[in-house]
């Protein structure tokens, strides 16, 4: 018969040996561990995560505000750029994704980083038209002026885009509606050789000089007139050029106009008064131009402005 003793010692051994045994268990279980093991293990999920350049700035051209958010949490870079050197900042600006301009700004995205050609997240959103995310990059503080390694600023995109509200924009924050390129063109040009009506409306409007010349004495509407879009011509001619304004060589508009065959800048200088007897520097007029080249049509017109012209001399001589 085991004495009080002994018990006592059997009884300390058994419970020892399940304390151990439950120990043993909980070790097994999965996840279990320290805490300190329990954060490594979550750092390196996130850092397993997180995306690439590459893959942010896709993630942040389809994505919403919320996963983009999420996606910098785990581990993204706000200023990483892709393979072609867009950073996701330069992307939604492009798109026109205000919402996701705002939170990449939130985020820390760097508002002047330029991309392969020097380019800004605000000179991509003018030339794609991208008028809220315009109004979000202006609001942070985007560089208006700012000129990419081809001398194009936000001014000279939207210019070119036709997009007259982010002209205003732009104007408003102080880009300058004057400002030449490096060879002396000035905006306005710009956008009268790339049949931009409504850009040329917007910065008239906004204080571009209809009158200016540039290179070669080149001027707005002579660049519109050598281009088939009446329309701009119009604004322009409403504005108050000079429509008998010659270049270098004694070209006018009406001489320019002749360089695409249909007459219609033709007829629309005529109209609002340009001079058919006027000569260039080679002594030829408008119609000697027409008839040397074969544009019948064009010197019918010119041939019936003349005669006009010759009648109301008359009259006034009388």
């Amino acid at each position: 018969m085991l004495t009080h003793k002994v018990f006592r010692i059997l009884v300390y051994a058994l419970a020892l040996l399940l304390a151990l045994s439950a120990c043993d268990q909980d070790q097994k279980k999965p996840g279990a561990g320290t805490d300190r093991g329990q954060k490594t293990t979550a750092s390196a999920t996130r850092k397993a995560a997180a995306l690439s350049g590459e893959e942010f700035v896709s993630l942040c051209r389809r994505a919403r505000p919320r996963e983009i958010q999420k996606a910098l949490q785990e581990g993204a870079k706000v200023n990483g750029p892709n393979s072609k050197g867009e950073t996701p900042l330069m992307a939604v600006a492009r798109d026109n994704a205000a919402d996701s301009v705002r939170a990449l700004l939130e985020a820390g995205a760097d508002i002047h980083t330029r991309g392969p050609q020097e380019e800004t997240a605000l000179i991509l959103a003018a030339y794609r038209n991208s008028l809220n995310s315009v109004k979000a990059l202006l609001d942070a503080g985007a560089d208006p002026k700012a000129q990419d390694k081809k001398g194009w600023t936000p001014l000279r995109a939207a210019a070119y885009s036709n997009s007259p509200e982010v002209i205003k924009l732009l104007v408003e924050a102080g880009a300058d509606p004057k400002a030449r390129d490096s060879a002396g063109w000035t905006l306005l040009m710009d956008a009268a050789g790339h049949n931009k009506a409504e850009s040329l409306q917007a910065l008239l409007d906004a204080g571009a000089e209809v009158k200016a010349k540039g290179p070669h004495k080149v001027t707005a509407l002579m660049i519109a007139a050598a281009k088939n879009e009446p329309e701009s011509l119009r604004v322009l001619i409403k504005a108050g050029s000079d429509l008998n304004a010659a270049n270098e060589e004694g070209g006018t508009a009406l001489m320019l106009a002749l360089q695409k065959e249909s007459p219609d800048n033709l007829r629309v200088l005529l109209e609002a008064g340009a001079n058919p007897a006027l000569k260039s520097a080679e002594g030829k007029t408008a119609l000697n131009y027409a008839e040397q080249n074969g544009r019948k049509e064009a010197a019918e017109l010119l041939k019936a402005a003349m005669n006009k012209k010759k009648t109301g001399k008359r009259k006034r001589g009388r």
